[in-house]
């Protein structure tokens, strides 16, 4: 991952330079049919990877306001025996709807195993969160940057820290002196490679800001 990060990124400013822009595909020369290709795959791309990016969310979601079955005292605290016989009631109770609903395909399997009313719960949560997304990315100026700005931290998190600091807390002192050399080294490398983003990218907001606010009116 860090080395097809790197070597776009390289090939990019080695063509474009300081106009390279935060949507690359801005950079790319307009009505050949080539770059129209490679558009429509990307939104292909975005249309098939943004339903598994919000999946979590969704289910979160969902467990709250769309599972009747959901359950929680006002404390928001559930005691472990309350939540083992929750599970199990409801396994038992999706066991049975698929038993039920074995015989069925399509959507009307799922509006029965669900029930009509949460069926349209769910798809009207789902409906609402992908409408803040596409309102927030239009209202946002500028967006580009603060998506970048967004990446800086997460990208690099899931990239270059989380999954060297997991090694050492799961595996510890079993593994080699190597190792745990190799996996701080990455997390340090992620680190300032993070600060270093997100320090180019504010001073980049600063600036188009700055400039959006000295264009005559």
């Amino acid at each position: 991952m860090a080395v097809l990060y790197i070597s776009v990124a390289v090939t990019c400013l080695s063509f474009f330079g300081r106009q390279t822009d935060a949507v690359l595909t801005l950079n790319l020369p307009k009505g050949s049919t080539f770059v129209m290709v490679v558009k429509l795959l990307l939104c292909l791309q975005v249309l098939m990877s943004v339903p598994i990016q919000l999946l979590p969310a969704f289910k979160i979601l969902e467990s709250r306001w769309c599972d009747p079955s959901s359950s929680s005292t006002s404390s928001g605290y559930v005691r472990k025996e309350d939540e083992d016989d929750n599970t199990n009631n409801n396994n038992n109770n999706r066991r049975a709807a698929l038993t039920t609903n074995s015989g069925t395909t399509g959507t009307g399997g799922c509006c029965q195993m669900l029930g009509s009313k949460t069926f349209w719960k769910v798809n009207l949560l789902r409906s609402v969160v992908v409408l803040i997304a596409i309102g927030v990315s239009i209202s946002v100026p500028f967006f580009g940057l603060f998506l970048n700005l967004v990446g800086a931290f997460s990208n690099s998190a899931a990239s270059f820290i989380l999954p060297p600091f997991f090694h050492l807390k799961i595996f510890g002192e079993a593994s080699s002196r190597f190792t745990r050399v190799k996996n701080v080294s990455i997390v340090v490398f992620g680190v300032l490679a993070s600060a270093a983003s997100c320090i180019a990218t504010i001073q980049a907001i600063i600036q188009a800001f700055q400039h959006e606010h000295e264009q005559p009116s």
